[in-house]
């Protein structure tokens, strides 16, 4: 067992990189050019569909017999301004999150933002939102990816098998498990990793739009067709006509491409000192290059229809006429560089590695912020654990798993996803900027009227979109968002329910009367002072006379704390604490048994753990059991028993 043991170490390991001890916890932090890809790849990625999302909006309204050629259609003429007027949105919406960084230079976002001043309700609402969020985003940055590749084989001899409906499932879950392994390694590995990725899709799409201005805008060079079909006069089988809300409704689809922004004031502690002004500054730099990559993509979407209308950007749904899909950033690079070129498929390649790199920005946000909401006893405390590599390692499975079920659930396809996903995000946008407007009349810190303006102007604008979405999509599955945010309203109500009644069954209300120790010897572990652990310790001091209580170190802040508390309600049994460098519980008490053992072969030890009783049985799941793991490892040794002292919580 114990060969097996260590194989199963070693294998560990191998994988996910060996145990960081808590001292070295700075060495983790990350450098501005590690943080980009790590927390601003969902927002750089964005660019990659955001402008196809507003054509597919644009598209309902072309009527393209009447016009009779796709490059006068009036809808389409919309493209550039709308995709102008969502820059100046980021714009606003980014520096209301810097100002959220130097406001709560502890990280937490959203939720930590409107929690302390609009209240807890609203709270849980941006948090929710942003848990729905961050797990869309996973979902459907990596069904993206999956498209982009597939896009790639168009014309080649993989059409059949990218054209499979599996091949966007097993393509998908695959990459995922990719992310998730990098992320398990731990949080600087994740950025080295997914670094290269992230600045190959800048570098592409740079040099696309550079040779782009200078190719067709310079030189006046004829563009490659982007696809074999031409499109320009084929007649629309369903066609709306030209309004105010199919702008406004192209407008809020285009929005996706503010979606991580919020990212970076969510883990503001990850950064190397100064903190605030490292993130604010990587905060300022993605929203730069996001502008200039989104802009110049649509601008070149709009002016290629234009300058070749026999073979205009398109997008239409797949077997539409017979043209396979394509994405926007696959017709323009066709367009730009021939089907052929070898740095089309190095764009489509770096398009798709960071779009699955995208993901990542969920995986370094998501356990960060269950974790603020586990503190505050709105989720199970488990998400509160760091792993032997510095990160919430139950929080990156958590979101692993739900995000391969989103994957196969919409059968790896990314416009099942898309309205879904921003609702929540836009959702989340509107509360937090409600927040800082909070904060600045709270505060009133310099030009704090502007700067609560700035911020009111873009709550205005992303509640707007938010609504829009939701009643444009609330057929596609948009309602779908509604109903899991009330689901998890009441969830994070239940859960708080609970450990508040926990709290007050365990409060220490009176000093219970000790009773007379009796003759065995026995180790009590203790990882806080209630009244349970008090009641345990009758039972202690009643079956032995060498009774010590136990307390493993993994919070170095609380030690002192459980010392003065011991002091006055141990009535004299001596406290050991034991240090854990590696944060585990069990590893620091095997030892110390181990070396009792060792000492006096012939003592009996006794370990007591205590154990409340919920009054649910799934209550069980919102607590860790480790009666369970230290009977595994310590029932094997001589003179060792376990013992578990349950205390029955009541109503």
């Amino acid at each position: 067992m114990s060969s097996l043991k260590s194989k199963l170490g070693r294998a560990k390991q191998f994988l996910f990189g060996s145990p960081i001890k808590t001292e070295h916890a700075h060495q983790e932090r990350l450098p501005k050019y590690l943080a980009l890809p790590v927390f601003s790849s969902d927002a750089l990625s964005s660019v990659a569909y955001a402008t196809e999302e507003v054509m597919g909006i644009l598209m309902l309204g072309v009527v393209l017999g009447a016009t009779g050629s796709l490059a006068q259609a009036p809808s389409l003429q919309y493209l550039f301004p709308i995709c102008v007027c969502i820059t100046v949105l980021m714009i606003i919406v980014t520096i209301s999150y810097v100002q959220t960084i130097y406001a709560y230079p502890s990280g937490g976002g959203s939720f930590i933002v409107t929690s302390q001043n609009l209240g807890s309700v609203c709270g849980r609402l941006a948090g929710g939102s942003l848990l729905i969020g961050y797990t869309l985003t996973v979902a459907a940055s990596i069904i993206a990816g999956s498209a982009a590749i597939i896009s790639a084989a168009q014309g080649t001899s993989l059409e059949s098998y990218a054209n499979s409906p599996l091949a966007g499932i097993v393509l998908s879950l695959f990459f995922l498990a990719i992310v998730t392994w990098g992320n398990l390694r731990g949080m600087r590995e994740s950025g080295i990793i997914f670094a290269l990725p992230t600045y190959a899709f800048i570098f592409g799409i740079f040099a696309l739009l550079a040779v782009a201005c200078w190719k067709f805008m310079i030189l006046g060079t004829a563009p490659y067709p982007p696809h074999n079909v031409d499109v320009s006069m084929l007649i629309a089988s369903s066609a709306e006509p030209l309004a105010l809300f199919l702008i406004l409704r192209a407008f809020s689809a285009g929005c996706t491409a503010l979606t991580g922004i919020e990212a970076i004031s969510d883990g503001v502690p990850a950064f190397r000192k100064p903190e605030s002004r490292n993130a604010a500054i990587t905060l300022v730099t993605m929203c730069v290059i996001t502008v200039i990559m989104f802009v110049g993509l649509s601008w070149f979407a709009q002016y290629l229809n234009r300058f070749n209308p026999q073979f205009p950007i398109v997008t239409l749904p797949q077997g539409h006429a017979g043209i396979p899909y394509q994405t926007v950033v696959s017709q323009v690079a066709r367009s730009t560089f021939g089907p052929g070129n070898w740095f089309y498929y190095f764009i489509q390649i770096a398009t798709m590695a960071i779009l699955v790199v995208a993901a990542n920005t969920a995986f370094a946000d998501f356990p960060r912020l269950s974790y603020f909401m586990a503190r505050d006893g709105f989720m199970p405390r488990q998400l509160m654990s760091l792993g032997d590599r510095l990160v919430y390692q139950n929080g990156i499975v958590t979101l692993s798993l739900v995000s391969g079920l989103l994957i196969i659930w919409s059968r790896a396809n990314i416009h099942v996803l898309l309205p879904l996903y921003a609702v929540g995000v836009f959702i989340s946008f509107t509360m937090s900027q409600a927040g800082m407007v909070a904060w600045q009349f709270k505060h009133k810190v310099k030009l704090w009227q502007l700067r609560a303006a700035l911020s009111a102007f873009g709550g205005a604008i992303t509640a707007v979109v938010a609504v829009v979405l939701f009643v444009t999509r609330f057929k596609d599955g948009a309602w779908i968002v509604g109903v899991l945010l009330i689901i998890l309203m009441l969830l994070f109500k239940a859960i708080h329910g609970h450990y508040a009644n926990n709290l007050k069954n365990l409060e220490i209300t009176r000093d219970p009367d000790p009773i007379p120790p009796k003759l065995n010897t026995v180790l009590l572990l203790v990882p806080r002072i209630h009244m349970g652990i008090l009641r345990t310790l009758r039972y202690a001091q009643s079956i032995g006379l060498d009774v010590r209580a136990i307390h493993v170190n993994i919070d170095p802040d609380a030690s002192p704390r459980i010392r003065q508390e011991w002091e006055q309600y141990g009535h004299g049994t001596p406290l050991v604490i034991l240090e854990s460098p590696y944060r585990s519980i069990r590893e620091p008490i095997i030892d110390y048994v181990d070396e009792e053992l060792l000492e006096h072969p012939d003592k009996m030890v006794t370990v007591i753990v205590p154990e409340f009783v919920p009054r649910r049985w799934w209550h069980n799941l919102l607590h860790d059991n480790i009666a369970l793991s230290l009977r595994r490892d310590l029932g094997a040794r001589r003179n060792v028993v376990i013992t578990n002292v349950r205390y029955f919580l009541e109503k």
